[in-house]
């Protein structure tokens, strides 16, 4: 993930570093997986959120911008919560889940153009898979086997 992220940051901002730009991306899908009413968009959020801080500690890091231990420590326990909440949901499958949901953003994330919406985010454009399906899908297929009788 970690390739992709880099790549899809490099192709479309340069690892350019707004600081609240990075803030108002990371506080809206930390929103949206708190505001989600199923495993499958929770995964979704799960991932855009590690997607979008991973890509917040590339642009700091390639800028020697120091990101503070609050943010840091913030962002870390939140993805852990995240994560447990998940692990809960899914159990046994939670790893397999984890890693397939992570390849659907990616893919579609790497789909995406280069135009940005006013606030600076990378816009979605109309025909874009919807990753939230594509990852309810691919729940359902992992937690629920075929069986041959």
């Amino acid at each position: 993930m970690y390739k992709e992220v880099m790549e899809f940051n490099k192709a479309r901002n340069q690892l350019k570093w707004d600081m609240s730009l990075e803030l108002n991306m990371i506080r809206e899908e930390i929103k949206e997986f708190w505001d989600a009413e199923t495993v499958s968009e929770r995964m979704d959020a799960f991932v855009d959120t590690e997607y979008v801080w991973i890509g917040t500690q590339m642009k700091a890091s390639y800028n020697t911008t120091a990101l503070s231990d609050e943010l840091v420590n913030s962002v870390r326990q939140t993805l852990g919560i995240m994560g447990d909440i998940l692990a809960e949901e899914l159990g046994m499958w939670m790893a397999e889940c984890y890693n397939n949901a992570r390849s659907i953003v990616c893919e579609i994330n790497a789909m995406k153009g280069t135009k940005k919406t006013e606030g600076g985010k990378v816009e979605k454009h109309k025909g874009l898979r919807d990753a939230t399906k594509e990852i309810a899908l691919m729940i359902e297929a992992v937690t629920k086997p075929t069986r041959e009788y």
